[in-house]
């Protein structure tokens, strides 16, 4: 019986993962950024309405202030663009600290996004 319950949850859990969105992260510079920021855990779900939440962590490496800008596009089924990237989200991040992000789309049918990361101007 317990290997049954097992066996059960084991292919839960591997169908839910099938269905996570797929994630392509961007730094913008990459050899600069690289110096400047790490972009951690970033993970993805559905909200309650359908849309696509996308949450992560931003690490400063420095022992400065720094301002970091985010932005995500969204795409559905075979990689079709559903929803452009917006606006850049600015996000300040103390010395050799992190600072969280998140971004929504505003579709239902994105299956999985673009997120794009540069060095912001202070």
């Amino acid at each position: 019986m317990l290997n049954k319950i097992l066996s059960i949850l084991l292919l839960s859990f591997m169908a839910a993962c099938q269905s996570l969105p797929d994630a392509t992260i961007i730094m913008v510079d990459e050899d600069h950024l690289e110096d400047i920021v790490e972009v951690n855990n970033v993970q993805s779900g559905r909200t309650t309405t359908g849309t696509l939440r996308v949450w992560g962590e931003l690490k400063n490496l420095t022992d400065k202030r720094v301002l970091i800008e985010v932005r995500a596009a969204f795409r559905g089924d075979g990689g079709r663009v559903v929803e452009k990237a917006g606006g850049w989200t600015r996000v300040f991040i103390d010395p050799n600290s992190t600072q969280d992000l998140e971004l929504l789309s505003t579709v239902n049918d994105a299956s999985e996004f673009l997120l794009e990361v540069r060095e912001g101007k202070q």
